[in-house]
């Protein structure tokens, strides 16, 4: 993924106590992995392109592992049976190219675009 930092209007977040500054144009994405109706994970791209996350028991907003930079939240999903965050770099969200990270006791890599179950 292209780790160029590149500024961006701020806007805030707020959830669990944890407030977070992300991209303006950019809202977050908001994870049910449970199905159960609400929030579990959220996540959201800083205007630095960082990618962090946050959910009930973190104790705040955390970067996501692996370094991975991003220009838009595509969607948190389940793809291949795993929890899944998909983010697109370039040029907006339909036209750039995706990346994804999966969650297997922990967030692993990032990967050139995973599809979602259905």
């Amino acid at each position: 993924m292209d780790s160029a930092d590149v500024g961006a209007a701020a806007c805030t977040v707020k959830k669990w106590g944890y407030s977070f500054s992300y991209k303006c144009d950019d809202p977050p994405a908001y994870a049910d992995w449970d199905d159960n109706g609400t929030t579990d994970e959220i996540f959201a791209i800083a205007p630095n392109r960082k990618i962090y996350h946050s959910w009930d028991a973190a104790n705040g907003w955390k970067e996501m592992p692996n370094g991975g930079r991003a220009d838009y939240t595509i969607q948190a999903c389940w793809a291949d049976g795993r929890r899944t965050i998909t983010v697109s770099v370039g040029n907006g969200q339909s036209q750039g190219v995706r990346w994804s990270s999966h969650f297997n006791q922990r967030w692993i890599g990032w990967y050139k675009s995973a599809k979602c179950d259905i």
